[in-house]
C-alpha cells in the first residue's frame, strides 16, 4: 500500500474445506505489514448441520497488534 510514506503489503487467506455433506472447516490469516503498525488476525471456523433445519457454527480468532493488545475470542452459534 502507498500511505505517502514506506511501501508496504496487506495480505490475506481464506480456506474451506468440506470433510462430508454435513461438516465444513475453514480458516482464515490476514497480515498488515505498516511500519507504523503491523497488524495480524487467523482464525479457525466448524459448520456442522445437525439436521435438515438444525446447524451449529462456531468460529475462534485471534488478532497481534502494536496498537492494541493481542486478544483471543469465539462465537458459537446454533439454530434449530
Amino acid at each position: 500500500m502507498d500511505q505517502g510514506g514506506e511501501k508496504f503489503l496487506v495480505y490475506g487467506a481464506d480456506l474451506k474445506l468440506a470433510l462430508s455433506e454435513r461438516l465444513t472447516l475453514g480458516g482464515a490469516v490476514a497480515k498488515d505489514e505498516n511500519p507504523q503498525a503491523p497488524y495480524s488476525v487467523v482464525g479457525a471456523n466448524l459448520h456442522l448441520r445437525l439436521s435438515e433445519k438444525t446447524e451449529l457454527i462456531a468460529e475462534v480468532a485471534h488478532t497481534s497488534s502494536v496498537v492494541n493488545d493481542p486478544a483471543s475470542g469465539y462465537n458459537s452459534n446454533s439454530s434449530a
